[in-house]
């Protein structure tokens, strides 16, 4: 287990958490008590499911607040009967947010830990599709214990990058995708947004938030209809520059890291020494 008071790091030694910590309040994400059991992580199995619902909610029978970090996120504990609240995760937005994308090939890119969640199947089952078309590439930055289903000849992994190699590639892709199961609500595609990058994002938890479909990008709940997309993007690429400006405009207005602080500030309002909740967030 890993140690609850030490920021979890990756690989390439970036923070994947956070801890706030002060005489009153310790806030942890799941990850960094060693557990990673949402109920809507679970797939379609209804005994898994049933197992790690029964986990969410003893893990919440044991104290503390359910902070979700995304609308979807918040919905889906309130199906499973825990009382929870939200507020959107937050990134630092340049206020510089032009930035030339300038391919020798239409690129998708995609940013994380190649594991089961992020379902690199179907990032390798889109790719593949475009083998044959050499004006196609496809990128994954990060790692994982996952990366041989990757197995398209049109598919870099660049393996682990630093902060500034890995924002680079978002920032010079066309558009960023991802094929996850689930997400909690991803900072790569937060950042996919402050980049004026349309993102076409699968249809699940997490992802549904970060989309305005046909604005700013678009959701797909298959192989076919993401390639669909794909094609479309490439064949309008006109199009992509107004997407962009949407995904800009939706990142300052939901997902401003400064808004994110204050939200927090808000909801851990010590009243009278004592520490109460703020029921009043969820509304980020």
């Amino acid at each position: 287990m890993n140690n609850p008071l030490s920021p979890v790091t990756g690989k390439n030694n970036t923070t994947l958490t956070d801890v706030f910590f002060s005489k009153d309040i310790i806030r942890l994400y799941k990850l960094q008590l060693g557990i990673d059991v949402s109920t809507f992580f679970a797939g379609k199995n209804a005994f898994i499911r049933s197992f790690y619902s029964r986990l969410e909610k003893l893990g919440n029978s044991l104290g503390g607040k359910v902070v979700c970090c995304s609308e979807s996120e918040f919905e889906a504990f309130k199906k499973i009967g825990i009382d929870a609240t939200y507020i959107n995760n937050g990134i630092h937005i340049s206020e510089h947010g032009d930035f030339d994308t300038i391919n020798e090939k239409f690129t998708i890119v995609t940013s994380g830990r190649i594991v089961a969640q992020k379902n690199p199947s179907l990032f390798n089952e889109i790719a593949s599709y475009f083998e044959g078309l050499e004006h196609f590439k496809f990128v994954w930055i990060g790692d994982g214990e996952y990366k041989h289903l990757l197995r398209a000849k049109n598919i870099q992994i660049t393996g682990w990058q630093n902060e500034e190699n890995a924002t680079n590639l978002i920032k010079s892709c066309n558009v960023y995708l991802s094929t996850s199961q689930y997400e909690g609500l991803s900072f790569a595609a937060l950042k996919a947004l402050s980049y004026r990058k349309p993102v076409l994002l699968s249809k699940c938890v997490g992802n549904i938030d970060v989309v305005k479909q046909g604005m700013n990008g678009d959701l797909f709940e298959s192989r076919d209809e993401a390639i669909s997309k794909i094609l479309k993007y490439y064949n309008n690429a006109d199009m992509l520059s107004v997407m962009g400006d949407f995904s800009r405009e939706l990142c300052e207005q939901e997902f401003d890291r400064n808004n994110n602080f204050r939200n927090y500030r808000h909801f851990y309002t010590p009243v009278e020494g004592e520490l109460v909740y703020n029921k009043q967030i969820g509304i980020a």
